[in-house]
């Protein structure tokens, strides 16, 4: 949830709370992924994979995409931004 605020207090302006969670969603699939592929008891090991599993990896995914996107944006706004000036 703080990091939900961070995001949204922050605006377009910054990009570090857009590479933060990009980190936090790709390393929650990476240790999704290792516990149920390499066996590594992190909360236990799993072997099922659920549907709502499989959703929250979507959503994940589509924060990370989310999140490079709004990169891009803001990147190109501050050029936009020295170009006018």
């Amino acid at each position: 949830m703080g990091l939900v605020v961070w995001v949204l207090k922050s605006g377009k302006t910054k990009k570090h709370p857009f590479i933060s969670s990009m980190i936090v969603s790709a390393v929650l699939i990476v240790i999704y992924v290792a516990s149920r592929t390499i066996g590594v008891p992190i909360v236990g090991t799993e072997y099922y994979i659920g549907k709502l599993d499989i959703l929250s990896k979507v959503f994940q995914a589509i924060v990370i995409g989310l999140s490079g996107l709004a990169i891009y944006n803001t990147s190109r706004l501050s050029i936009i931004k020295k170009i006018n000036k």
